[in-house]
């Protein structure tokens, strides 16, 4: 099986949030500074986000980058309704409700 690494910019990341998507996503994190290094526990390949850009590895990096930006979205959505007051519960996958605590 061919194994690839590949580049992805995402110039408006934080690594500190980054890194709590990746632990609440399942994957074993290491954060460093700026730099966040990231794998599976099931997998011998490691990761990393530094300097704006995402550094992945393995043939299937295409589905690898889809689910590290829906994890670091779900992360922005939690973090932005704990800092506005607003409980935010998961419905669906990949579904949020707000509502505002009274």
């Amino acid at each position: 099986m061919a194994c690839y690494t590949i580049t992805v910019t995402v110039p408006k990341m934080h690594p500190e949030l980054l890194a709590d998507a990746l632990k609440a996503a399942g994957f074993s994190v290491k954060l460093d500074g700026g730099t966040v290094v990231f794998s599976r526990s099931t997998e011998f390949l490691y990761h990393s986000y530094h300097n704006k850009t995402l550094y992945l590895k393995g043939a299937d990096y295409a589905a690898l980058a889809n689910e590290v930006k829906r994890a670091y979205s779900a992360q922005i959505i939690q973090t932005a309704g704990e800092e506005t007051g607003w409980k935010v519960i998961q419905s669906q996958p990949q579904q949020y409700v707000a509502k505002k605590r009274r």
